[in-house]
Formats: C-alpha cells, structure tokens, sequence
C-alpha cells in the first residue's frame, strides 16, 4: 500500500492544485489497499482447502485415538494402600483398572515369581539386611518359610473360598488382587489362595514377588508387574514397578 502511494506521488503533475497533488498518492494508496487485500484473500483462498483438508485428517487421527483408548482391551495396575480387614487383619494388595468401556471378564492374577530378596540378621547386637541370591531365595525351606509355586492364582477377594477369576466392568471399572495377608496378632504372614490362607511365612526381610496380570478368555496382551514388601511387624510396601517385554 505504501509502494502504490509512492508511484501516486510520482505521478502527480507538475504545478498543479493541492487537491490534485493530495489527490494521486490517496488514490495510489486505495489502489494498493485494494490490490494487497485482493492478494491475501487468494492466498487464503487457495490455502483454505488444504488447511481445512489437514485439520480433517488431524481430527480423523484423534476419533481413532480415542476410540482405540477406550476400545482397545487392557489393564492397568496400581498399588493402594493396606486394607484392614473388620478383624483387623491387614492385606496386601493391587487394584486392576479397566480403562477401556468394555468389561473384561475372566481376568485372572498369575504368579511369575516369588522369592526372599533380602534377609535379616542381628550382629553384635546390630539389625543388617543381607541380600539374598536369587536360588536360596525362591527355596522353600525352614529358615525362609513357605513360599508358593510358580503360576499360583491370587484371588480377588479377602473372604474364604473366594474367585481366582472375575469380570471387571467398563468405565474405569476395578477389582482388587489379593497378595498377602497377616493375621492380627499373629507374627508371620500368609498368601491367600482360592482355599483360603496357605504358605505361612515367619521370615523378616523383604520379599519380591512378579505377576502377570490377564483375561483367559479376551486375546490381549497380559500386564506384568513387580512388588517389593517387608514382613515385619506389619506389611509394608517397598517399590512397585511395571515390567516391560
């Protein structure tokens, strides 16, 4: 615009009146308004369709996100706090999530594997930890208790004779995997199996237990995690994490 007010000035006669003289630079100066406006709504013009045309595929691309988060069949594992039971015997366990809108059904909790990472012993009068190799800690034997085989079944519920198997709904759906429990008043703690509590364990040290997280009947790919507690005058949580293959 300003281009076009220069070239007005340029033009304008020699020796003529103000009005003239005002007259070419204003009028060079709408002509280019007029031009450079003309200018931009072509480019816009001719842009729209392909940004229109991109902002179509991005939202396309974000439907499926969404619909594959919410379709795509899965389960996500977390650590609550300790429940206290009305007898007041304390539980460890995991709370699995359904995040997707479709129930789950079947979902069972696997062992992988269980073993004693960590034991104590007093020296001099003096509490240490010493780890444990991963052989003499998956052992059953007096001096580590009785720990369960591989592929035992956690169930899903704290009462007696409860579910190794249950439907979790939609909707950000959950159930709770039961992993030990130790009774009140009572020093050692037990794993709580589809017969009740079994594998009494004494031992005082810290304890790492894998599991596979899954359905028996849906074709997804099964959760792995890995908990860390201590046996000691309660049971406490040390480390949870996420195993990836």
């Amino acid at each position: 615009m300003g281009g076009f007010a220069f070239v007005g000035v340029l033009l304008t006669p020699e020796n003529t009146s103000k009005f003239v003289s005002a007259f070419y630079p204003a009028l060079g100066a709408a002509i280019g308004a007029v031009v450079g406006f003309s200018m931009i709504y072509l480019v816009m013009l001719l842009v729209a369709p392909y940004k229109q045309r991109n902002e179509a595929r991005g939202m396309v691309t974000r439907c499926r996100q969404d619909m594959k988060r919410l379709t795509e069949k899965r389960l996500s594992i977390s650590l609550p706090e300790s429940r206290y039971d009305y007898l007041d015997n304390q539980w460890i366990r995991l709370q699995v999530q359904n995040p997707t809108t479709i129930p789950i059904p079947e979902c069972y909790g696997k062992l992988i594997s269980y073993r004693l990472a960590s034991h104590e012993v007093k020296e001099d009068g003096i509490v240490k930890e010493v780890a444990v190799s991963p052989e003499a800690g998956s052992r059953t034997s007096a001096q580590f208790g009785e720990l369960p085989l591989q592929r035992h079944m956690f169930p899903w519920s704290p009462i007696d004779l409860p579910e190794i198997s249950v439907t979790i709904p939609g909707h950000n759906g959950y159930e709770f995997l039961y992993i030990a429990a130790k009774r009140k008043g009572q020093t050692c703690f037990y794993t709580p199996t589809d017969m009740g509590l079994k594998y009494p364990n004494h031992d005082l040290g810290n304890f790492e237990v894998q599991f596979e997280i899954g359905s028996s009947s849906e074709a997804f790919k099964p959760t792995r995690v890995k908990l860390t507690f201590s046996a000691g005058a309660d049971l406490e949580a040390k480390a949870f994490e996420s195993l990836l293959e």
